[in-house]
């Protein structure tokens, strides 16, 4: 409980750094995203041939990964934004508050896209390879001509470029970030007494 006398203890955002507290939490969402890309692919949950197929079980996977997804981004914008608050004496405007959450949604993003630019190149190289196999397979039994499946090919290879891959996965973090971190903000935003 607080009473008048307490002292004042919020701080002003412009003398307390945010990014250390964002760049942490991003580090931590992206290991749990690092974590889950693991457990996916050993146990046969980011199969792209299944989810090409798109039966029920590919559904239920996909819906899964989504739910995990926003879950992680959600608890990662949390944590970081309470931390913030906690560091300028309790009390946390929109636009700080909405800041800490999107560098550390990017942050996290960047980790997951880098982690997948490894798994494909480094530790399962054949990965690209079947998912091409896949796709071809797909066009074929869609009855696509030979030249529109060598044009169809041409593309999605240029699209596993882990270079691109990177790239999008920087631009999604951010889209996709600054949406969850407006809504966090709008939450978890503590404007301080206007007596301070």
């Amino acid at each position: 409980m607080t009473t008048i006398d307490e002292p004042n203890t919020y701080k002003d955002p412009s003398g307390v750094p945010y990014f250390q507290t964002a760049i942490r939490y991003g580090i931590i969402g992206g290991l749990i995203f690092v974590v889950w890309g693991l457990i996916a692919q050993m146990t046969g949950l980011a199969d792209p041939c299944q989810a090409m197929e798109g039966g029920s079980n590919s559904i239920v996977t996909g819906l899964v990964s989504i739910l995990i997804l926003i879950g992680v981004n959600a608890l990662v914008g949390v944590l970081a934004i309470r931390q913030h608050t906690t560091d300028l004496g309790g009390y946390i405007p929109f636009g700080r508050a909405f800041v800490v959450a999107l560098v550390a949604l990017i942050v996290a993003g960047v980790i997951s896209g880098l982690f997948n630019v490894l798994y494909t190149t480094v530790i399962d190289p054949a990965f690209s390879e079947r998912v091409m196999g896949c796709l071809e397979a797909q066009y074929e039994a869609q009855g696509l001509d030979p030249s529109q499946i060598d044009s169809a090919m041409g593309v999605m290879k240029i699209m596993y470029n882990p270079i691109l891959q990177v790239v999008t996965s920087i631009f999604t973090s951010a889209f996709f970030g600054a949406i969850i971190s407006l809504i966090l903000a709008a939450i978890l935003k503590k404007n301080p007494p206007t007596s301070l």
